[in-house]
């Protein structure tokens, strides 16, 4: 993932300082979905990231790198999530995540997305 400032007319906005690119052509809309709920939850917590530049700041996503056997789009939102914590120094709410031999993985969100 990366950053940068310009969206182009295929971008997502998901709020006032933020939008989301994907640029991984195997990227589904469930996956970009979850991408940028991630995102929205990061921007709620986050509103002073890029200090006091009107600029909306880009999040691309090159590339989702996971088994397809293993594949759960809602992996996506949590990994953005992280990168973005680390990139931004930001904390990284809690996410609870259960796991059941039927169903496989849940996740409840926090702010009851």
């Amino acid at each position: 993932m990366s950053h940068s400032e310009q969206p182009g007319p295929a971008d997502l906005v998901v709020s006032d300082r933020f939008y989301l690119r994907v640029l991984d052509r195997f990227a589904d809309d469930e996956d970009i979905a979850f991408l940028a709920l991630g995102l929205r939850l990061m921007a709620q917590r986050a509103p002073a990231v890029g200090g006091s530049s009107s600029e909306p700041i880009g999040i691309h996503v090159h590339e989702l790198d996971y088994l397809p056997t293993d594949h759960q789009p809602e992996a996506a939102a949590l990994a953005l999530m992280e990168w973005f914590g680390a990139e931004f120094d930001v904390e990284v709410p809690q996410v609870g995540i259960a796991f059941d031999r039927a169903s496989g993985y849940t996740v409840e969100w926090p702010d009851g997305h």
